[in-house]
């Protein structure tokens, strides 16, 4: 086979948050960011870097907003760990499309969703599942 004819890996970049600088001495940066790798392997997502930062989430997210933007120039996934990892503040502030969560229960509650209701549904609700 042609090398020129295979399709490169999907890119991804990975965000880790914790909000105090106690959870941030703890492994909670550290379990985060290898969940989100472990994900990664498994859907052979090469990363493309590993962002992380210590702050609220009910606050604007300043690494976040950029990771988002690099994301946007890479055009390729966000993987993170949970939506309390995203963001504290609810549907204000829900991740674009291009975010996948790694933990098992995130994608178990994106499963359930998509099973109770329609993508119009969830449309009109303001979520992104669908």
């Amino acid at each position: 086979m042609n090398e020129h004819l295979v399709r490169p890996n999907a890119e991804c970049v990975i965000y880790c948050r914790v909000s105090t600088e106690s959870q941030a001495k703890g492994s909670g940066l550290w379990r985060q960011m290898q969940t989100c790798m472990d994900y990664a392997k498994s859907k052979n997502y090469s990363v493309a870097a590993v962002f992380s930062e210590v702050w609220s989430g009910a606050e604007d997210l300043y690494v976040r907003s950029q990771v988002e933007r690099v994301a946007k120039l890479r055009r390729c996934k966000i993987v993170c760990e949970d939506y309390d990892r995203w963001s504290r503040r609810g549907a204000e502030d829900l991740p674009p499309a291009n975010v996948e969560m790694a933990s098992d229960l995130a994608r178990e509650f994106d499963e359930e969703m998509r099973r109770l209701f329609t993508p119009a549904q969830m449309y009109a609700a303001g979520g992104r599942i669908g």
